[in-house]
């Protein structure tokens, strides 16, 4: 069964990228351009294996620290992945792994084949 992917972001054509590259390693993309999607997906089921976000969106919207949060209290297994500028690395601690922007899709997809195999070891 493929490992189900969780993608928020607002920007369409860096969703659209991600979502092709992770689709490619043979992951199960739902893209959301709304953190407030993410945030009602997220406490649906339980089928995600990984959330990928950035980490700011526009006033008013859950943050994604926040979702990464909201993933892990219904959901003890989901894997965070962050992207967005350098300077944000540090309020993920302890919350996930972090890729700086600009990113490479391809780079972010093995980023989350690797993260999924090491969760199996």
């Amino acid at each position: 069964m493929p490992t189900q992917v969780i993608l928020v972001h607002d920007d369409h054509a860096v969703l659209d990228s991600l979502s092709d590259a992770l689709r490619a390693n043979g992951h199960e993309v739902v893209a959301l351009d709304s953190p407030s999607a993410a945030w009602d997906a997220l406490s649906d089921d339980c089928r995600a294996d990984v959330l990928i976000t950035r980490i700011r969106f526009p006033n008013g919207t859950p943050h994604g620290l926040a979702l990464a949060r909201r993933a892990h209290s219904y959901c003890r297994h989901v894997q965070a992945v962050f992207i967005a500028p350098p300077e944000m690395a540090p309020y993920t601690d302890g919350l996930g792994l972090f890729v700086a922007t600009p990113i490479n899709p391809a780079v972010v997809a093995e980023v989350v084949g690797e993260l999924l195999e090491d969760r199996l070891d």
